[in-house]
């Protein structure tokens, strides 16, 4: 099976940064903090979707409609998002659940709940960085 893990890879060009380098990495980390938390804030707030009995609590659940963020029914999307910095010019956001990029790109079956470019334009804003990011699936 191949890998489905979800990868956000924010990365600074060293000639650009020149003699700042050392202020980058806290803004890295500003940035995906920041998606991670919004990320995991849009996946926690009410849905509009249909609701359903949950086969595994047994209590009725609401479901995201489309263009919602995913509703959290076991939390392992959620538990999945993580992020590293693994030097100082480049970070990454990682979400694990392997059906995290059909919930943000949708298929034929499901239109889609976008919760990661949504986490990312909102961090890049609260962070004072002037870009839009637009996935593609």
């Amino acid at each position: 099976m191949a890998d489905r893990t979800l990868t956000i890879n924010v990365e600074v060009d060293p000639g650009v940064v020149g003699a700042v380098t050392g202020q980058v990495t806290p803004i890295l980390q500003r940035l995906v903090i920041g998606i991670v938390q919004h990320a995991k804030l849009a996946m926690a707030q009410p849905k509009t979707g249909r609701t359903y009995k949950s086969s595994r609590t047994g209590q009725p659940h609401v479901a995201s409609a489309p263009g919602e963020a995913p509703a959290v029914d076991t939390g392992f999307l959620t538990n999945s998002i993580n992020w590293q910095i693994p030097d100082p010019l480049r970070a990454q956001v990682t979400i694990a659940a392997e059906y995290a990029p059909y919930l943000e790109f949708g298929t034929v079956r499901m239109a889609r709940r976008p919760y990661v470019e949504p986490a990312i334009n909102d961090s890049l804003r609260r962070n004072g960085i002037l870009a839009t990011v637009r996935l593609a699936g």
